[in-house]
């Protein structure tokens, strides 16, 4: 887990960036967002929110935290390219 100023950088950086201002403006049909349930550095509330406010996006719940790649490197490769 990142120490803590490194969890304030990415979590400011996340506040700075208008997700939502972004996803208004592309084709959402082609975007899957896959997070991990469990997650302390970006919690899956903020995500469930993005696909309350855009219903087109696909959203694939895991079961982990943070770092889904480590846990699940075969399945990430799967559903990433199911999704392309």
């Amino acid at each position: 887990m990142p120490s803590a100023p490194s969890r304030w950088t990415l979590f400011n950086t996340l506040l700075a960036s208008d997700v939502p201002g972004l996803l208004a403006k592309v084709d959402r049909t082609r975007i899957s967002l896959i997070h991990g349930r469990h997650d302390p550095v970006a919690p899956i509330e903020h995500v469930r929110s993005l696909v309350d406010r855009f219903p087109d996006l696909a959203l694939r719940e895991l079961k982990g935290g943070h770092h889904l790649y480590l846990m699940y490197p075969r399945l990430l490769n799967r559903l990433m390219t199911e999704a392309a």
